[in-house]
């Protein structure tokens, strides 16, 4: 993780786990990563608490589903 983008990213100002969950108060890496969300933008619920507009066209755009790499 680049530290400079910690600092910028807004994403970042309610930790790891407002997106990711897991465990904060995991004692050791094991613990804290029981139930990560790798992506979680493969739940649009996570997204939508704070992108709400976003998350309500993403299944469809053309990022989500690379209809455009297709032909």
């Amino acid at each position: 993780m680049d530290r400079a983008l910690l600092d910028t990213d807004p994403h970042f100002a309610q930790g790891c786990a407002s997106c990711h969950k897991g465990n904060e108060s995991g004692a050791d890496k094991a613990a804290a990563h029981q139930g990560l969300i790798k992506r979680p933008s493969d739940d649009l619920g996570v997204c939508e608490t704070c992108h709400a507009d976003i998350a309500k066209t993403y299944k469809t755009s053309l990022h989500y589903t690379t209809a455009g790499q297709r032909h």
